[in-house]
């Protein structure tokens, strides 16, 4: 048995594309950040609790998946959810939120 997943408390969008970007708080304090670019996706975590995302984004990858296809740099929410399962949980957290500049 693996881990325990990390449980989503809040989930904004940052980007819908080029690359699909989301960031959120974690039940822990800690931040996550998904990136879907050039057909790879990556879940983030911060190593410890903090309120900047950036320690999320400069964490080594939780999670690398290779979609097979160099050209996607899209994905929607249900999808994301659902590919990162193995590693976070959003049984808690509702839609999204769109960030300011999305």
């Amino acid at each position: 048995m693996g881990p325990p997943l990390a449980k989503v408390r809040t989930l904004t969008l940052t980007c819908r594309a080029a690359p699909s970007q989301w960031e959120g708080r974690l039940d822990d304090g800690r931040m996550f950040y998904v990136r879907v670019r050039r057909g790879e996706l990556e879940v983030r975590l911060s190593p410890e609790p903090t309120t900047a995302v950036i320690d999320a984004v400069r964490a080594a990858p939780s999670l690398e998946l290779d979609l097979s296809d160099p050209w996607v740099s899209f994905m929607d929410g249900e999808t994301m959810r659902a590919v990162t399962a193995s590693v976070l949980d959003f049984s808690e957290v509702g839609p999204a939120t769109v960030g300011p500049d999305v």
